[in-house]
This record gives C-alpha cells, sequence and structure tokens, in this order.
C-alpha cells in the first residue's frame, strides 16, 4: 500500500465512519505508511503534533481494506491519567477504545476479552501479567493486533531501572505479538534511543526514524540562576490577584512532593490574605497534583484543569501532571527548580501554547536543583549556556539520522534589522532570554512584563 492509498482511505472512508476534521501531516503519513508495510519505526514529533493519530488510523485504515476483521493497536502507556484522556478522546471520535488498569470497569474487561476495541491502552506492568498475556496470546489476538505501540518512549529509558522496572519487560510482550512495533515520544537524546531499541529487541538497520526538530518557536524561553527563595515567584501571585479567575493558565513545576507542598501552602496563604479564598476546593484559583494525591481527587483536578474556563487558574504539580495530556491553553510553565533531565525540561516546557499562542516558559534554577548528584549533566549544561537556550536544547534533541542542516535555521532567522518603528519583536527578543540581550534596540519587548505584569 503507498502512502497515496493511505490518504485516500482516511479522507474518503475513515473520515465517512468517524468524526476527524483534519487532514494528515506529512510525517503522520509517513509513520502509518510504514506501520501498514510492516516496519517497525521511531517517531519523533513535537508535543502537540498529533502523535496519537499514528496509532489510531492503521488498524482504522486496514479495516476499511478487509472489513471482516476488526483490527486492533495494542498501545503501552506511562500513566493511568493519559490512558483516561485518550480513551475519552477516542471515543468522542466514535472510536472504539478502553484500557486496562486498576480504574478499568467490568464492562470494559469484558469488552476488552470479547475483542471490541480498535485501540487497547496497558501499562506495562498490566502487559507482563499472566492474565493479560493469555489474552494476547490467543490466535484471535495475534491475528488482529496490527500494532505494537510504545507511547512516550522515553520513559523506558527515564523509568525503567528502578522506579517502573516492568518497563525493561516490555520486550517480552513484543516476542509475542506478530505485529510491527512503533516507538513514539517528543524528545529523544541518540544515548535514550540506544535504550530504546535495547531494550524493545530493535537495530537502526530494521527501524525507520521519522521526525522533525522538536522545536516549539512560540514559547519564549528564560533560565535564571537564583536563590531558592520562594519570593522570587512574587509576581506570579501578583498577577493572580490582578487578574482572578481571568488569568491566564499557569503551570508551576516542582522536583518533590515536599516542595511542591511547600510552594502552594506559600502561595496559598499570600493569596488568602489578599482576599482570595482559597479553603474552598472548588473555588480555588491555585491547586496542587502529585503522585501522592488519592485517585478521586487526581482525577477531579484533572478534569477542571481541563476546562477552558476552569476556576483553578495556576497549577502547582510535580512532572505527575500532563504528560500527553491535552491542555491547549496553557499560558505559562515555570520551572522551580531545574528538572532532572533537559529531557524532562523540555516536555514541560512543551505544554505551553498549545494552541498556538505566544507562551513563555521561566526557569529557575537554584543552586541545590541543578547538583551533579541529581542533574543529568545536558541540563546543567544548559542552565550554564553562553549561547542561545533553544539552539543547545535542539542540539542535544535533534538525533543524528536527521540532516546536517536541520538546525541552520535556528541560526538564519536570529536576527535584528533595526526597523521596528515601536516596540521591537524581532527574532533575537522572542527566542530566549540570551538571544534577548544581542538585541540592539533600545524598545525591544519584554515578554514576561507583557503577559504577567
Amino acid at each position: 500500500m503507498d502512502k497515496n492509498d493511505i490518504v485516500e482511505l482516511f479522507e474518503h472512508g475513515v473520515k465517512k465512519v468517524y468524526n476527524f476534521d483534519l487532514h494528515l501531516k506529512t510525517e503522520q503519513i509517513d509513520v502509518i505508511h510504514s506501520i501498514i508495510n510492516s516496519k517497525n519505526v521511531l517517531g519523533v514529533l513535537p508535543t502537540g503534533f498529533g502523535k496519537s493519530l499514528c496509532y489510531t488510523l492503521p488498524p482504522l485504515i486496514l479495516d476499511e481494506v478487509d472489513w471482516t476483521c476488526q483490527h486492533i493497536s495494542l498501545v503501552v502507556s506511562p500513566l493511568i491519567a493519559l490512558m483516561k484522556d485518550q480513551v475519552i478522546s477516542l471515543n468522542a471520535l466514535g472510536v472504539k477504545a478502553g484500557f486496562i488498569g486498576s480504574e478499568m470497569t467490568q464492562d470494559t474487561k469484558k469488552d476488552i476479552h470479547d475483542g471490541k476495541y480498535s485501540v487497547i491502552f496497558t501499562s506495562p506492568e498490566a502487559l507482563v501479567t499472566k492474565t493479560w498475556r493469555s489474552l494476547f496470546l490467543t490466535k484471535e489476538y495475534r491475528e488482529r493486533i496490527c500494532l505494537f505501540c510504545c507511547d512516550e518512549a522515553h520513559c523506558i529509558s527515564e523509568w525503567g531501572d528502578d522506579f517502573r522496572p516492568d518497563y525493561k519487560r516490555v520486550s517480552e510482550a513484543r516476542s509475542f505479538v506478530e505485529a510491527p512495533v512503533l516507538c513514539l515520544t517528543a524528545t529523544c537524546t541518540e544515548k535514550i534511543l540506544g535504550q530504546i531499541f535495547q531494550c524493545l529487541g530493535l537495530s537502526k538497520s530494521d527501524t525507520i526514524q521519522i521526525s522533525t526538530v522538536p522545536d516549539r518557536p512560540n514559547i519564549y524561553l528564560k533560565i535564571e540562576k537564583c536563590k531558592q527563595e520562594e519570593e522570587q515567584l512574587d509576581w506570579v501571585v501578583d498577577y493572580l490577584l490582578k487578574n482572578g479567575y481571568d488569568s491566564e493558565k499557569i503551570i508551576i513545576y516542582c522536583r518533590s512532593v515536599k516542595t511542591t507542598a511547600q510552594l502552594y501552602f506559600s502561595i496559598a496563604i499570600k493569596l488568602q490574605q489578599s482576599g482570595i479564598d482559597q479553603r474552598i476546593a472548588d473555588k480555588r484559583i491555585v491547586d496542587m497534583f502529585h503522585k501522592s494525591l488519592d485517585i478521586d481527587t487526581s482525577n477531579q483536578i484533572l478534569d477542571e484543569f481541563k476546562k477552558r474556563n476552569s476556576h483553578i487558574r495556576c497549577l502547582i504539580a510535580t512532572i505527575a501532571f500532563g504528560m500527553g495530556i491535552q491542555i491547549p491553553d496553557v499560558k505559562l510553565i515555570v520551572n522551580w527548580g531545574a528538572p532532572k533531565s533537559l529531557l524532562t525540561f523540555w516536555q514541560e516546557v512543551g505544554r505551553a501554547g498549545r494552541d498556538g499562542r505566544q507562551s513563555l516558559a521561566v526557569c529557575y534554577a537554584y543552586p541545590r536543583s541543578f547538583m551533579k548528584s541529581n542533574t543529568d549533566e545536558d541540563m546543567i549544561n544548559l542552565i550554564s549556556s553562553e549561547s542561545c537556550y533553544r539552539f543547545a536544547i535542539m542540539g542535544t534533541l535533534t538525533l543524528e539520522s536527521r540532516p546536517s542542516t536541520t538546525l541552520d535555521y535556528i541560526k538564519h532567522k536570529r536576527k535584528c534589522d533595526k526597523k521596528c518603528i515601536t516596540t521591537c519583536k524581532c527574532s533575537f527578543c522572542m527566542c530566549c532570554s540570551f538571544c534577548y540581550n544581542l538585541c540592539p534596540c533600545d524598545n525591544k519587548i519584554n515578554i514576561l512584563r507583557e503577559y504577567f505584569y
């Protein structure tokens, strides 16, 4: 099947059955084409790109070719919240999807056993249990599974040693599913690529790599070394006091549950003292999210924050919040302390501006947060960089398989012709806090002040 056939089947077949209102991007077509032609694929595509279509569409397109067999995508996903979010989104499109996990209903369990879903999500822990392994080893499932997908594949590297050891056993499942493998992530270094391939028993020679430069040009980057003093964030408090429920959505990421709680209570007290009541849960303008919350509270906060008119305008969270979850109207990401890795940093930054609006990401790197004992070298190098932050990040996250000219567009676009009539918004000013200082204009825009002061 060639690429034109895939587009034709999607436009004139799948779109008539399901509620897709979009046109496929080149990279999505390339991934789907490779999968349908039984090729293993690594897809490194930016946040907000539409990676989920890469595992959703193969079974639906194959159903158009052979309607006597309902094909299935089996997707390994890292978080229950992410799986639930994807299932809700797919069901809204008319695609039958379910997930295997602790919150799975009996009806879902029965439907999975009866083979009623086109897309099945599972955690690595559930996948390697005897119950589900036995099901996927049945003749019916082996014939119908057309794709084995590892979503957020970088988790194999980041979580597979101690935190989630069953990630290292995903290759066992791959061995009993006779289907091509798709690894999807928004961020990947050469080191992590090697770990993913090793874990899944893949090689560069038998895996097609499809990727774009993972840049998010609509996000201004500010990195600042500072003392660990919460007063650094008083401008966020002032902004919330000034704008209340009309504030843009903000996520503040912290390295630990303890720091998250401390920062939340510090900000909540300041808001309370200024007349914004934080005591009533369903009116809080600021809330917190971390792995120690009970399931009901986590779901309540997640469901609320996803609403465009949510009363929660600022969420203080650990890494537990956000992976793969679609909240398009986040305007500002703040990292209180340097993230553990550059990979984590770019994943978190990428949760801003998914609606295409100009957005901001501010990292406050206080000394304890980027010690060599608990922070990767790539992140430490970025904090200490004396060049364009964006170029440094893209250089680390751009795989060797891409042409050497891939990053040239970042170099070439950075200039100021000094022809600005009022406020300068050149590519220096709009890139990062390092490049901002290179703009020679006196009237250059201060993005942070423009939107949040």
